[in-house]
């Protein structure tokens, strides 16, 4: 986001979850890079990793939540984080792990 941009952070509840959304009012992200953000070492920067979004993603689903983008091209970038208010701890398979079978 430039200079003189606004960023809002917006926080929700319901019975299940809370919320937080980060809204900026920069310039969005182009369409053709949208399904990238997630994407280990994807960026747009010239000093970026490529990590930030794919380790909070990371964190956020081991915690039982999610991340979700809504991408206003021109107008900004909202991201919310949503995360269970119980305790859910849920185990990330690693890629190409057989499936868990289910005893009786």
């Amino acid at each position: 986001m430039k200079a003189g941009g606004l960023f809002h952070i917006r926080t929700d509840r319901d019975d299940e979850h809370v919320s937080v959304t980060f809204i900026d009012t920069g310039g969005g992200i182009p369409a053709e890079n949208m399904s990238k953000v997630f994407d280990p070492y994807f960026t747009t920067k010239e000093t970026g990793s490529g990590l930030g979004l794919l380790i909070v993603r990371r964190i956020v689903r081991e915690h039982g939540g999610e991340i979700d983008i809504v991408n206003r091209e021109g107008r900004g970038v909202a991201l919310t984080v949503r995360l269970p208010i119980r305790e859910r701890h849920l185990r990330m398979l690693p890629e190409g792990a057989p499936p868990i079978e289910a005893t009786a």
